[in-house]
């Protein structure tokens, strides 16, 4: 009986290759390429790679090449339109400054204001300061001022408004200007009323009041008086 048992387990091992109740142990195949195919392999994902950098690399160029071109033609139109505007308001700057200062002052606006020849002024001047040094002074002051022009109206970029009125400008001989508890205009545009009002002011101030007086212009004034 031990015999056949013996002879049947050589059989099933001869059939199976393998001993009974034992498991057979799985090997795993490593593959390995030849050096040449690795090599190539290598410089196959390299030129991939760097195709793909490049054609990035070219996208990006063209789009930013664009845009920094436009943005510059923009920055340039832009500038262009600064210069421009600029000339412009240096054109329009100069050309009133030039047109003042070869016009005669204005003329009153008032239709029915008293007028008298300088020489009449002159003399009306020096009766109400009767001092003769004095006199001359306030002649090349109100020369200086208004040219002894009993209707010029001045400093009209000074005008302001209050309560329904207006202020700022200055009028007459000595263009005196309207303020607030000052004559009227139709009053201050009257040579002798003009006259009269600066000596007030020339006996409270001197003649520090106006301002040609201050900056020295009416001194070229003093030799033809």
């Amino acid at each position: 009986m031990g015999q056949l048992q013996h002879s049947a387990r050589g059989l099933r091992r001869g059939i199976n290759n393998k001993p009974v109740g034992v498991r057979q142990k799985t090997k795993m195949r490593i593959i390995t390429f030849p050096l040449w195919k690795r090599v190539r392999l290598q410089i196959i994902v390299c030129m991939f790679l760097t195709g793909i950098i490049l054609a990035s690399w070219g996208y990006f160029y063209i789009t930013f090449s664009q845009t920094y071109q436009e943005a510059n033609q923009t920055w340039k139109s832009h500038i262009e339109r600064i210069e421009i505007k600029s000339v412009g308001d240096s054109v329009s700057e100069v050309a009133p400054q030039k047109t003042e200062s070869t016009k005669q002052p204005e003329a009153a606006e008032a239709d029915q204001i008293t007028s008298a020849p300088p020489s009449e002024i002159e003399k009306l001047i020096r009766k109400i300061w009767n001092n003769e040094e004095e006199a001359k002074i306030a002649i090349a002051v109100a020369k200086s001022e208004s040219h002894l022009n009993p209707k010029s109206i001045g400093d009209q970029h000074l005008k302001f408004y209050k309560d329904g009125k207006e202020y700022g400008a200055s009028y007459g001989v000595f263009q005196i200007r309207h303020l607030e508890g000052r004559p009227d205009p139709s009053q201050l545009l009257d040579p002798e009323f003009n006259v009269k009002y600066a000596y007030e002011l020339y006996q409270k101030s001197g003649f520090y009041p106006w301002s040609q007086f201050k900056n020295g212009n009416y001194k070229k004034y003093i030799a033809s008086i």
